[in-house]
C-alpha cells in the first residue's frame, strides 16, 4: 500500500507541476490585462512611390513631371522603363505590342509613374499615360 500511495502522490505532484507551468506560461503572455498576439514587425521600407502629374519636359534619359501639388520632379529612365497607355489591357505576352516608346509621349500628357528610389536617384519604372495631350500618338 505504501508503494501505491507514493505513486499516487508522485502522479499528483507531477500534475500540479504541469498545471502551474501552464499557468505561468499564460501569465507571461498577458500584459496589462490583454492577451498578447502576433505583432507584425517592419522588416524593410519600400523604395517605390507613385507620382501623378503632367509631363513638362522630355530630355535624353530624363523626364520632368509637374505634380498636382506644384513641384517639378526629375526622373531618370533606363532600359527597364516601360511606357504604357492607360486603356490597354496589360499582359506580358502582348507587352511588345502595347508598349509605347519615349517618342509617343508629348509635353502636357497626364501620366502616372511608378518610381524606384536608388540612393539620390529616382528612376521611372512604369510610366502610364492616363490622358494624352492633343498631339497625335506616333505610329507603332
Amino acid at each position: 500500500m505504501n508503494r501505491t500511495t507514493s505513486l499516487k502522490a508522485t502522479a499528483l505532484l507531477l500534475i500540479l507541476l504541469i498545471i502551474s507551468a501552464s499557468a505561468l506560461a499564460q501569465a507571461r503572455n498577458k500584459s496589462n490585462g490583454r492577451t498578447r498576439t502576433y505583432t507584425p514587425q517592419v522588416r524593410a521600407y519600400s523604395d517605390s512611390a507613385i507620382i501623378e502629374g503632367r509631363l513638362s519636359s522630355i530630355e535624353a534619359g530624363h523626364l520632368i513631371i509637374k505634380t498636382a501639388q506644384g513641384p517639378r520632379v526629375r526622373l531618370e529612365m533606363d532600359d527597364n522603363t516601360a511606357i504604357l497607355e492607360s486603356g490597354e489591357l496589360v499582359s506580358f505576352a502582348a507587352m511588345a505590342e502595347i508598349a509605347l516608346s519615349v517618342a509617343d509621349l508629348r509635353i502636357a500628357d497626364s501620366v502616372e509613374i511608378i518610381v524606384e528610389r536608388a540612393g539620390n536617384r529616382q528612376i521611372a519604372r512604369i510610366i502610364t499615360r492616363t490622358q494624352g495631350a492633343d498631339a497625335p500618338v506616333a505610329k507603332r
